[in-house]
């Protein structure tokens, strides 16, 4: 997917719109707030961790680098794409760990 905004905030926005979700929507995916997604997609904040991202990338069904970058790369420049790759039958479980992370992390 070659997203056309210049941001990072921007581009998971436009992401999001293309697939018709919500912020809320992604916002609870990514178990974070509301206000959070926003400040995200207004480039005021980043996504703070790591699982928080991965949550975002897998929820829009986009790659690593068309969010960060805009377009896609080749994977042996961004290896994280050949480790989301892997996940493959683990990805429910590792998205599970990862919303744990972020539920725990807000304690």
């Amino acid at each position: 997917m070659k997203l056309k905004a210049k941001t990072l905030g921007s581009r998971i926005q436009e992401a999001r719109k293309q697939k018709g979700i919500s912020q809320a929507e992604l916002a609870e995916a990514c178990n974070i707030s509301v206000n959070h997604m926003s400040l995200i997609e207004h480039d005021k904040h980043t996504p703070r961790t790591v699982p928080t991202l991965v949550l975002m990338v897998k929820y829009l069904d986009i790659s690593i680098d068309d969010i960060l970058f805009g377009m896609s790369v080749t994977r042996t420049e961004h290896p994280i794409n050949e480790f989301l790759d892997s996940l493959g039958e683990a990805e429910k479980g590792a998205l599970e760990i990862a919303r744990q992370f972020e539920v725990y992390r807000k304690k």
